[in-house]
């Protein structure tokens, strides 16, 4: 390309301008001081040596915009100006939709120059640090303003474009650097001997000398390149991971640039618009939305080889640190390992096992057979895939090194998913509608067909699995777990929770990956405690991949590395959220969130970090919606430690989390603590039905248990107990909800317990003083009906001793739940024999009916009310068919307000 892409400053005819004015009234005494000095704006700091830093920008717009980057009186950069350019195109189907390539959209795309056309100048203290804004920038559709950040105790400078765009869906990349003037450089003829120093992906020093106008891309170690500059050096990165869209694979484009010409030193990160793959989504500019446009900057009055070298510190040198205590474990990965393997033998070293090692990692968990090998096979040739899985991951597991196998298995449970076992399982992945078996296969032992997702869940259980939704909210999980929020498999505690990882990218946003972070959040709203783990989800790599750009990691707490015989411990680790998630730069090893007094959270944490760190926060939830406290944290310096210790208000917490973030938006955050003290008691009657054979236990997990209604409630932050004694004013006592069942017949029991008059007097008494009665009836032969009538009539219900059938004779009946009721319109309720209802009450409302049949009712008794409904229905067997799982969240969701 031999055209090129630079800012544009003010035009000719702005030659004698007047400076533009410069507000300081928002900068406060600090290390970083801001003057005006003529027509200059100069900002001045100390460096870790305690030298004299000075930045002079031009106030007049016909001038470069940075007249000088000093140190101690010595000129290092000079008359320099920020360059930036954008390439727009349009998102279709959403800013959370990874399939997507805009330049294929029918709109085109449109490249954009940015241009400064100064109008005004301001400097703000943000903590210790200063920001100095440049108003007047635009970038065809884009308008804002230059900024840039200085950091006390640093050489680092970090360049922004802040702007916005009010063009929908628009979808977009940028490139940005630095042109500035190297006199010492100049030759004869316009000609130039400029210095640029790299490191190449195999560690070797590289120096180019350009003397050329276009840009040149190069592929580079440390995503850094060192310029020689006037008087000392300069180098350029671009945030370590934000920077990066995300893609399916880490080869390196070529994300720096750089060339020479007339006097001008030029030097840039850049995207490309095409990586040659279906789907490449770009970054988001939200409608409204101020992107931030990044590029940092390290000053030096060395040699470029200098400046190059204290550049990889920010990101530990591509390494993710060692802590004492933890393990580094990275989930999601298709190499097509296994395949390989097949053919080049055990002994094969492929080419991302050192890759990974030498970027600290002590763990993978890698998913083989996504797009290669026969995951959906039906005979052996799956099975013998999977045993050399299962093989070869031993073989390439060391002391210091271990291999997890696990499968993106995305069939039967929705979206794509992902499931690791602690020890080999062998399965097929059979159509729905499969009967589902499980044999006994010479070689193999136990061989399960899986055909439905019940069949699934229960191998799942069996063999103790470990699954995820991977990538949630996007790609092929864009609805998901959404859509399965209500089923019994992603419920239950095998389904962990799901990935995180920066996409889709927003520069408007201090952080990254927020839509799998707002997913948590929501979760831990639902009454669930699923965690949200580091996933990569790329494909086949090797040691010339940017590949730590693309990267984060967990950090498992674990005195050592399992065995590959007992990687389960890891499984197991993760499954219980023992670990904190970060990209390398910010590590907390020691975290805690403690309630000090009702409605107050208290905050530590031990930081290590590289870059200074930008904020801390809390954020929790009430069950309904969430919070946040923002901790400032710009006060921090680079390569620091800090003890972070605050306290919150938090009323009605129910859970709480702790994330910090960077000043590149690089975190390190764990998963949610919860409330433990109960704020409601749900009690079910265990007096009046306590068959040989129980039904509606807390903790029956069988059919006719009460388990999953359980975990659902203590998902809310109610206790659940069970009433084992006649009901009088000391035995409902505590109590806010009480649920009757089916109470026993003779045939059921040998001496059932049938309810007394002085139990209902007792009950009574206890609703109208505020309390919830929930009366589940059965069919005929199932409950007994007298005694239950005589307490059900107390309130003005009866329920009917038979079945109801519909207009076709059927008692297996689903019903739509009605609008303008307790529940989402259109919900489908199923039960099966139900008891119909007659209702006397006038205080009555109807929340479910066959035709004119109330099925389910409530009325108001006083301050609190009773429920009717003629079926256990909330037992496991029928809880998760249909709507019912979720019918039933509505309903406690109602009782609890």
């Amino acid at each position: 390309m031999r055209h090129l892409l630079k800012l544009v400053l003010a035009s000719a005819s702005l030659a004698g301008a007047a400076p533009v004015p410069f507000d300081t009234s928002a900068v406060r005494p600090g290390p970083v001081t801001v003057v005006k000095e003529g027509d200059l704006a100069l900002v001045r700091w100390k460096d870790a040596s305690n030298r004299d830093w000075e930045a002079s920008f031009n106030l007049e717009p016909n001038r470069p915009l940075i007249a000088a980057f000093k140190v101690g009186g010595t000129t290092v950069v000079q008359n320099a100006a920020p360059i930036y350019n954008a390439q727009t195109g349009k998102r279709r189907g959403g800013f959370d939709e990874f399939f997507d390539f805009p330049p294929s959209h029918p709109d085109g795309t449109r490249n954009f120059q940015g241009q400064l056309q100064l109008t005004a100048a301001r400097a703000e203290t943000l903590g210790d640090r200063v920001e100095v804004t440049f108003d007047g920038f635009q970038m065809g559709i884009f308008k804002g303003s230059i900024r840039y950040v200085f950091y006390p105790g640093s050489r680092l400078i970090q360049q922004a474009a802040v702007a916005s765009t009010n063009e929908p869906d628009t979808a977009y990349f940028y490139d940005a650097g630095l042109r500035m003037a190297v006199p010492r450089d100049a030759r004869p003829g316009g000609n130039m001997e400029s210095e640029i120093t790299y490191y190449d992906h195999n560690g070797k020093l590289q120096t180019e000398h350009p003397n050329v106008s276009e840009k040149i891309p190069v592929r580079v170690k440390y995503r850094t390149l060192a310029a020689r500059a006037q008087g000392g050096s300069i180098a350029v990165f671009p945030t370590p991971h934000k920077y990066y869209m995300p893609r399916d694979f880490t080869t390196d484009m070529g994300f720096l640039w750089h060339t020479a010409w007339r006097g001008q030193v030029y030097l840039g990160i850049r995207q490309l618009p095409d990586d040659n793959s279906r789907y490449y989504p770009w970054m988001n500019a939200p409608p409204g939305t101020q992107q931030r446009m990044n590029v940092f900057f390290l000053l030096s009055d060395a040699e470029p080889r200098a400046v190059l070298d204290e550049v990889p510190r920010y990101t530990n040198r591509d390494r993710f640190p060692r802590i004492d205590g933890y393990k580094t474990i990275a989930p999601h990965w298709h190499y097509a390992y296994t395949v390989q393997a097949m053919e080049k033998g055990a002994s094969w070293v492929p080419p991302f096992k050192p890759v990974l090692q030498s970027l600290g990692v002590d763990g993978a968990i890698i998913a083989d057979f996504h797009g290669d090998g026969h995951p959906q096979d039906q005979t052996e040739l799956r099975l013998k895939e999977l045993k050399a899985y299962f093989d070869f991951c031993r073989a390439q597991t060391t002391s210091d090194f271990l291999l997890m196998p696990s499968e993106e298995a995305n069939v039967h449970y929705g979206g794509h998913w992902a499931v690791s076992f602690p020890k080999p399982v062998y399965w097929f992945m059979a159509k729905p509608g499969t009967k589902s078996t499980k044999a006994e296969v010479p070689g193999y032992g136990s061989v399960y067909t899986i055909g439905n997702s019940k069949a699934l869940l229960d191998m799942v259980r069996k063999e103790h699995g470990f699954a995820y939704q991977t990538h949630p909210r996007t790609k092929g999980s864009k609805t998901f777990p959404d859509d399965i929020r209500y089923t019994e498999h992603f419920l239950d505690d095998t389904y962990v929770g799901a990935g995180w990882k920066q996409m889709p990218a927003d520069m408007s946003s201090p952080r990254q990956g927020e839509r799998s972070l707002k997913l948590l959040d929501d979760m831990s709203n639902w009454g669930l405690r699923k965690k949200l783990l580091a996933e990569v989800d790329v494909f086949q790599i090797d040691h010339t991949h940017e590949l730590y750009a693309h990267m984060n990691i967990n950090y498992v707490r674990l005195p050592q590395l399992p065995t590959y015989d007992n990687y389960g411990a890891v499984l197991d680790a993760m499954a219980k959220g023992d670990f904190f998630v970060s990209t390398g730069e910010v590590l907390m090893p020691e975290h805690s969130i403690k309630e000090t007094k009702p409605g107050t959270l208290h905050v530590t944490a031990d930081l290590a970090y590289t870059l200074p760190l930008q904020f801390a926060e809390l954020v929790w939830g009430d069950g309904q919606n969430t919070f946040r406290k923002i901790q400032s944290l710009e006060t921090t310096h680079e390569f620091g430690k800090h003890k972070l210790q605050f306290d919150a208000d938090t009323p009605n917490w129910r859970w709480a989390r702790l994330a910090v973030w960077d000043i590149a938006g690089n975190p390190a955050f764990a998963n949610p603590v919860y409330n433990t003290k109960t704020s409601k008691v749900v009690a079910v009657d265990g007096w009046h039905n306590k068959e040989p054979q129980p039904h509606y236990a807390w903790d029956g997990t069988y059919q006719g248990g009460f388990s999953g209604l359980g975990r659902m409630i203590n998902g809310f932050g109610a206790a659940t107990r069970t009433v084992s004694a006649a009901f009088t004013a000391k035995t409902l006592q505590g109590i806010d909800v009480l649920i009757v069942v089916d109470p026993d017949t003779p045939q059921e029991s040998a001496s059932p317990n049938y309810i007394t008059d002085p139990e209902i007097d007792a009950t009574a008494e206890w609703v109208k003083r505020g309390g919830t009665l929930l009366l589940l009836g059965n069919d005929p032969g199932n409950s007994e009906f007298p005694r239950m009538n005589a307490l059900a009539r107390r309130f003005g219900i009866e329920f009917e001793e038979r079945k109801h059938a519909d207009a076709n004779g059927n008692s297996k009946l689903t019903l739509s739940t009605p609008a303008n009721g307790w529940f989402t319109p259109g919900l489908k309720f199923y039960g099966v024999d139900l008891a119909p209802l007659r209702i006397t009450a006038s205080t009555s409302e109807t929340l479910l009916a066959e035709r004119q049949t109330p099925m389910m009712v409530s009325v108001q008794h006083g301050a609190g009310r009773v429920i009717a409904l003629g079926d256990p229905w909330l037992y496991n067997e029928y809880l998760y068919t249909q709507d019912n799982r979720r019918i039933a969240e509505e309903l406690f969701r109602r009782i609890f307000q």
